[in-house]
């Protein structure tokens, strides 16, 4: 595993709200990280099909793979639904 700089000087407690807030992000398209043990990302889809991730860096490109297709993260649903999130 890598370190990307998205996770450099984190502790355990920035590693949990990071994997909370992409969650509200990923389930827009049906998506769920999990963080096994703080080492490991699991990237799911709804069919529970899942992906190693092995760092942040390359999370939008599995979670395209997984999806089967691009994801836009300008997507007017998605933006209506994290600005209701964050009220």
């Amino acid at each position: 595993m890598t370190d990307h700089w998205a996770e450099v000087g984190g502790g355990v407690r920035d590693r949990i709200e990071r994997v909370r807030f992409l969650n509200t992000v990923l389930a827009h398209w049906g998506l769920r990280l999990d963080d096994w043990g703080n080492r490991v990302y699991v990237l799911r889809n709804w069919k529970g099909v899942g992906k190693p991730v092995p760092d942040l860096g390359k999370l939008w490109v599995i979670a395209e793979q997984l999806n089967g297709g691009p994801l836009d993260p300008l997507d007017p649903a998605l933006i209506e639904r994290l600005s209701q999130a964050a009220a």
